[in-house]
């Protein structure tokens, strides 16, 4: 059965909605990440020195992700295209949405990377030799780390024009949906 999209609508549906949720998130979350960044900082015990800072790093890029997905992009995504629209305070600057994508894009590559240096950190002190990871580890993760800010690169060219990607994200939705 097809079932046009005006008889699918709810305020729950709508971007408002999810602006007001995601922007609520952030009154929460950055009070909290401001006190785990002050735990891990000054309250950290002397037997985890050897891992505060790294811990600290990922607090840090997990926090800044998290604040730019629900106050900075506020991404309405629709579904079943992949394909969205921004809510949040870089739409409202005007910033263009393919910088609002990268930055969340980038914020996660190293978010990831922060954690596998973390794990990578415990590794390296575990293991009490010092053999070949030794002497790579340090020029692995510079080129990780050039990675994880570049990664999103090639996906600029596969960008397409937006009155087209229009017309085909609304075919799929009155394929879909009915009509819209």
């Amino acid at each position: 059965m097809v079932v046009s999209c005006s008889e699918n609508y709810s305020y729950l549906n709508s971007i408002e909605f999810t602006s007001i949720v995601y922007h609520c998130l952030t009154i929460v979350e950055v009070p909290i990440h401001v006190y785990v960044g002050y735990l891990i900082l000054f309250k950290s015990p002397n037997s985890m020195k050897t891992v505060k800072w790294y811990m600290f790093n990922v607090h840090f890029w997990i926090s800044l992700l998290d604040v730019s997905f629900s106050f900075l992009t506020a991404p309405y995504i629709l579904f079943p295209t992949f394909s969205g629209y921004g809510s949040g305070f870089l739409m409202w600057l005007g910033v263009d949405p393919f910088v609002q994508t990268t930055l969340v894009i980038i914020l996660t590559g190293t978010t990831v990377l922060s954690i596998a240096v973390l794990f990578e950190n415990r590794y390296t002190i575990m293991d009490s030799s010092y053999g070949f990871w030794s002497h790579v580890r340090k020029s692995l993760l510079i080129i990780f780390q050039l990675a994880a800010v570049t990664y999103f690169i090639p996906f600029y060219y596969l960008l397409p024009d937006q009155t087209s990607g229009l017309e085909v994200i609304m075919e799929v939705f009155v394929r879909s949906y009915g009509k819209c």
